[in-house]
């Protein structure tokens, strides 16, 4: 398919209902997106908000505007487009009635991702967030993010990345298997079948439900990329990984600051991130729920863990060294031995039951569709399933920043 006809068809779809359209028409609504986003920055990307103050800003798709007016309320100097002209509008109104930021410095342009008018290294900060999936050429954009910004500057994205997709492509697939053409029938059955989703979406991302269907059932290009491809085109530019949520970061690190960082193209990492990618795919727990489960067999372990630490720390603090310490320490170790190895295997049956679950509800709702659908949309029952199309359906918006040096 030519580009601008895979853009036509993004454009044709985000007329209808803009995905960026985000209520924050009052002083409660904006405020709660505001602090949402405050934290997102501050606690989970570690770049806090004071990094956006006097620092000039290109937001490459900008929807419907409301990211940028937090940014002009941390200090941000911004310029926008998109290509959608509907949104540009609704950008510029919420400009003109914005009572929340005072000396706003924002401008919208309509504009094409691929031909807008970029002079190179003239920004301080590159940013997308929810654009990356609707666009021909993912890594052009990419590129385009990485030129517009000077020495020192900073790549913000936030993408869809294509593991944490799959449950919503089984959302799509089983629309589409329908045949259903009318958009009001996809809703309809959308808000039937993966109601929990929507509803879901709706009340953490400040969006109508008819903005979500359309987003991600309706729009006829969504494509998620891989973390280990978007760290490439990184690579390729001389970009350094600065943060990312979720976070990607290697467990139990330990190297000193002298040391250099594990680069994220070597094997370890890459295997890493593949595990990162099958709990992203299949993710439906909050952080809490899903490390309580996997952690409760360890607690002894924990705890004797301490015990050690405390005893050893004391005995050789105080020079304390006799036979009794030397029988204590080596009884610890011992059970400690003992309590890891019982965790790790109940912990290892845990994960690998709980794989055999999701990956046969996987393959029931593959054979569903591979069989065909012999229904009216109406009538249309899937297979029962206890974990997939449940609670977070996989991943949402991925982040990341980088670093230009």
């Amino acid at each position: 398919m030519k580009p601008s006809q895979h853009k036509a068809e993004v454009l044709e779809a985000f007329k209808k209902v803009s995905p960026s359209l985000i209520d924050v028409e009052t002083q409660e609504t904006y405020q709660t997106y505001s602090e949402r986003q405050r934290n997102l920055f501050r606690y989970r990307l570690k770049f806090p908000p004071e990094l956006f103050e006097g620092r000039s800003v290109i937001d490459f798709g900008c929807g419907t505007g409301e990211f940028d007016l937090v940014l002009a309320e941390w200090g941000a100097m911004i310029l926008g487009f998109d290509f959608n002209s509907d949104s540009i509008d609704r950008a510029n109104s919420l400009i003109a009635k914005a009572s929340v930021v005072e000396d706003i410095n924002i401008e919208f342009f309509v504009g094409d991702i691929d031909t807008f008018t970029i002079v190179p290294s003239s920004y301080d900060i590159a940013l997308s967030l929810g654009v990356l999936a609707h666009v021909p050429d993912q890594r052009a954009m990419f590129m385009r993010m990485a030129s517009s910004i000077s020495s020192g500057g900073y790549l913000i994205l936030g993408f869809i990345e294509d593991s944490g997709l799959i449950q919503r492509l089984f959302h799509r697939a089983i629309v589409r298997a329908t045949a259903i053409q009318d958009d009001a029938a996809i809703n309809t059955t959308a808000r039937r079948l993966f109601g929990e989703h929507i509803e879901r979406s709706v009340k953490h991302g400040n969006r109508s439900a008819e903005s979500v269907i359309n987003d991600y059932l309706v729009n006829p290009h969504y494509v998620g990329v891989p973390i280990q491809v978007v760290d490439s085109w990184a690579q390729d530019l001389g970009l350094k990984h600065y943060s990312s949520w979720p976070s990607t970061e290697l467990p139990f690190a330990v190297d000193s600051p002298d040391q250099p960082i594990v680069s994220r193209m070597s094997d370890p990492y890459h295997t890493f991130l593949s595990l990162h990618r099958l709990r992203w795919m299949f993710a439906n727990q909050s952080d809490l729920a899903t490390f309580s489960r996997l952690f409760e067999g360890f607690l002894p372990a924990a705890g004797l863990v301490e015990q050690i630490l405390d005893t050893l720390c004391s005995t050789l603090q105080t020079g304390d060294l006799n036979p009794a310490n030397l029988h204590n320490q080596r009884v610890l170790w011992a059970d400690l031995g003992e309590e890891l190895e019982l965790a790790l295997e109940a912990a290892s049956s845990s994960l690998i039951s709980g794989l055999g679950q999701v990956s046969g509800e996987l393959l029931k709702v593959l054979e569903f569709l591979t069989h065909g659908i012999h229904h009216e949309p109406d009538d249309l029952s899937l297979p029962v399933t206890d974990y997939l199309f449940k609670g977070y359906n996989g991943l949402g918006t991925s982040y990341a920043i980088w670093y230009k040096p």
